[in-house]
């Protein structure tokens, strides 16, 4: 039998697929402009609406047992107020109210052990009766904070510490443990007669 000399195939085709072939550089060209524009379309779609974005992972996490605020090493310590995360994402009450005033909210933030230590919330909120509903609060510090003309619904306080929080024309109701730590103004009750968790409502 005869060889064949396959070393001229060979080289045809390593022509071909090299960045000299004309065609070929305009497909690869083609091919990542495509792939650009599809990542920039899917960051997008990623984004979604403000209140979705969920915030990086918390460094201090709050331990039931100890009612303290702990990282990965074990240390104490808490996290510092991210205000471009906690105050995007803003909301409107729904529109079935004849008398319908637009009423702002703030959903399902994850605050947790964030020292909000004499942090002034009405210089975010503007006094307009903003909603805060279902904050994750639990380790967090509110003590010395100034919390007025506003309603924090239905947060989780578990371990927090507002004994000394400032409030006026306020409503505040949250699930609580032994660690939580209130104003005397708010009662401690159960949402449900079935239910072992503690909740404290507070209107001021």
């Amino acid at each position: 039998m005869k060889k064949v000399c396959t070393y001229p195939i060979l080289i045809v085709l390593l022509f071909l697929i090299t960045p000299q072939n004309p065609k070929f550089s305009v497909s690869l060209v083609a091919a990542q402009e495509q792939s650009k524009g599809q990542e920039s379309l899917n960051n997008k779609k990623d984004k979604g609406s403000p209140s979705k974005q969920k915030r990086a992972t918390s460094k201090f996490i709050y331990q039931a047992d100890s009612g303290e605020c702990l990282d990965s090493k074990g240390e104490k310590g808490f996290n510092i107020i991210d205000l471009k995360y906690l105050f995007d994402g803003l909301h409107e009450s729904d529109l079935s109210s004849p008398n319908y005033q637009p009423k702002p909210v703030y959903l399902n933030k994850n605050a947790e052990c964030t020292d909000f230590s004499n942090f002034d919330f009405n210089r975010i909120i503007k006094l307009s009766y903003v909603r805060l509903e279902k904050w994750n609060l639990k380790g967090s510090k509110l003590d010395g904070a100034a919390f007025a003309f506003a309603k924090m619904l239905d947060a989780d306080l578990q371990g927090a510490k507002l004994s000394s929080i400032s409030i006026g024309y306020t409503s505040i109701t949250g699930k609580v443990d032994r660690f939580t730590e209130y104003p005397k103004v708010c009662t401690l009750e159960r949402k449900t007669r079935l239910s072992t968790d503690s909740y404290i409502k507070c209107e001021l």
